[in-house]
């Protein structure tokens, strides 16, 4: 029997169609299903969400493979599959660059709001999301500043984080004639060693031979027209450590002057030590002397010194102490 292919036609149609409709493949959305992997919802990073085009590429949920961010989080949940390296945020590219949220709390790709600094690696191993650091001062201040000078002179201290804040210059003074080194005054009293004075005191009692000594500038611009600020870092006093020959029972000064400079007919507030040894000396220790005025003698408040100063003092009585003193030197300076 004969069958012609018009009669098999609408047969042979309604097949291709069947066989077309079995092998199309789904064409329906896949980085962000509700239940599926790659951010719910959208989540995981897409464009600015997370990480700024990174940690999830626009809309794909997590780039490279990654899961983006599950349960929501935004662009690094706590183990970080939303930039590389586990770190919420590499080289400030991936799971939150520049400010964008970029690791959720408490994960290394940086804390609530910064999710790694503009400058580093999206994330401190202290979980601070890569601050932007400072040189203002660690957390703790223990190293001797001694340690940190320089220049020719050897009397610098640079504003460095170990420095506790502290900038400034090392420098002898004092009434004209007691000191005999260094000469003339203004001459460095420094070498790798320390910062050291010699002289003699005397008894006068019109004050005017008060005693020799060395300051250091606590926060201080340097150069040629140096302009002294009052202290604002985290140290409350410092350690000091002196050596060298004193009078048996000759008095010294640990002083912490208020003001840019000394206040007429005045004097910085104080702590009196005998001889030479280390001492722990608090800005609130240092007190004004009954006979001043608050004219004449302010207390530092707080922080707020302007300089820290040693100074071997002259005698205004019979039975003070005075006498010949040799290579007095500050050694050690550390703050508390």
């Amino acid at each position: 029997m004969k069958i012609s292919f018009r009669t098999l036609s609408p047969f042979l149609t309604g097949a291709a169609f069947v066989a077309l409709a079995l092998t199309t493949p789904n064409c329906s959305p896949s980085g962000g299903d509700t239940a599926g992997a790659g951010g719910s919802n959208g989540s995981g990073g897409s464009n600015n969400s997370g990480g700024s085009n990174n940690g999830g590429s626009q809309n794909k949920g997590g780039s490279n493979g990654s899961n983006g961010g599950s349960n929501g989080s935004n662009g690094g949940s706590n183990g970080s599959n939303g930039g590389s390296n586990s770190n919420g945020g590499s080289n400030g590219s991936n799971g939150g660059s520049n400010g964008s949220n970029g690791g959720s709390n408490g994960s290394n790709g940086g804390s609530n709001s910064n999710g790694g600094s503009s400058s580093s690696n999206g994330g401190s191993s202290a979980g601070n999301g890569g601050s932007t650091g400072t040189s203002t001062g660690p957390s703790t201040c223990t190293t001797d500043l001694m340690t940190l000078r320089s220049g020719t002179d050897n009397n610098w201290i640079p504003i460095t984080p170990p420095s506790c804040s502290v900038q400034g210059a090392l420098y002898a003074y004092g009434d004209g004639t007691t000191c005999t080194a260094p000469s003339p005054i203004t001459a460095s009293a420094c070498t790798t060693t320390g910062c050291c004075i010699s002289g003699t005191t005397k008894i006068d009692t019109t004050y005017a031979a008060y005693g020799c000594g060395l300051g250091l500038d606590l926060n201080s611009s340097g150069g040629a027209s140096a302009t002294k600020s009052p202290y604002a870092g985290a140290a409350k006093g410092f350690k000091i450590t002196l050596t060298g020959t004193t009078v048996t029972g000759q008095k010294i000064r640990i002083m912490f002057p208020s003001t840019a400079t000394p206040p007429s007919g005045g004097t910085a507030p104080y702590k009196e030590v005998t001889g030479v040894g280390t001492y722990s000396v608090l800005f609130s220790d240092a007190t004004c002397p009954s006979w001043a005025t608050s004219a004449q003698c302010t207390p530092v408040s707080g922080v707020g010194a302007y300089s820290l100063q040693v100074q071997v003092v002259g005698g205004t009585a019979a039975t003070d102490v005075v006498g010949a003193f040799s290579n007095v030197c500050i050694t050690s300076v550390t703050p508390l």
